[in-house]
């Protein structure tokens, strides 16, 4: 948790030194000053301890805030994806969680938190951290489409003369990302079932940038643009769905001949 507040401090410190010159609140890493302290020459322990400076977060934390109150400005801190970063570390959280906690009394600090749909167990720890919610309305689906078919052209955009067996499509056939909002309810194909997993705006955006780098990060033309695209929709609207895949490929992979490794091969 220490680490944390540190970091957000660091983060405070670098945006207020680009309104105002206020190196005194930073200093040195402790343990470059520890190096130059136990240096063989003696002027490098004087240069040492007058480099140390106290970093003591509460410190930081009012020296931070007369300077604001001086210049007479206010910093807003925004942390995006963090009820995310609950499926890799929930110690990760709750550290940060504690140094935005530290951020209360600052009346020239405030944040926002950029989170999901809360679901249960998840956004208690959350909802403590803010005085104010305002939810997300759900983004229109025929948009969520349109955006996606807009990935889907730049994906293979100037490799027009490049085969990729998913974006050929037979005459008379139905695009995959055909949406009517008349018939997704009974249609099962990709188009429905992407506009339903991608609700909100900090959704699809986190969608497309998936997507995005995966294709051009190496799995471009390796792999159905399709599938990658479902896999980062579940990764960004159903992540426990999406570990669970993860963990256990054998039980959705059974129709198409995939078979379990054992523990042997493993190894």
């Amino acid at each position: 948790a220490d680490a944390a507040v540190r970091g957000l401090l660091d983060q405070i410190v670098s945006k207020v030194e680009e309104l105002v010159d206020c190196s005194g609140l930073g200093s040195l890493p402790e343990e470059y000053l520890d190096a130059l302290r136990a240096g063989p020459n003696g002027w490098f322990g004087m240069i040492a301890a007058m480099l140390r400076k106290r970093r003591n977060p509460e410190e930081v934390i009012r020296a931070v805030q007369d300077v604001l109150l001086r210049i007479d400005k206010r910093v807003v801190v925004f942390v995006d994806d963090f009820d995310r970063l609950e499926s890799k570390s929930k110690e990760t959280q709750q550290a940060i969680a504690a140094a935005l906690n530290q951020l209360q009394n600052l009346t020239t600090v405030q944040y926002v938190l950029c989170v999901g749909w809360m679901r249960e167990g998840a956004g208690a720890d959350l909802l403590k951290l803010t005085r104010f919610q305002e939810l997300m309305p759900e983004v229109c689906r025929e948009e969520v489409i349109e955006r996606i078919k807009v990935l889907r052209d730049e994906a293979i955009t100037g490799e027009q003369d490049v085969y990729y067996p998913w974006n050929l499509m037979k005459e008379g056939s139905e695009d995959p990302l055909y949406y009517s909002s008349l018939t997704a309810s009974l249609n099962t194909n990709l188009g429905p079932q992407i506009a339903k997993l991608v609700r909100t705006p900090r959704e699809l955006r986190a969608v497309e940038l998936e997507t995005r780098e995966k294709w051009n990060g190496g799995l471009k033309g390796e792999i159905s643009w399709y599938d990658l695209l479902l896999m980062s929709a579940l990764k960004v609207s159903e992540p426990h769905v999406f570990e669970w895949i993860m963990r256990e490929p054998h039980i959705f992979l059974q129709e198409v001949g995939y078979t379990r490794p054992t523990e042997e091969q493993k190894s």
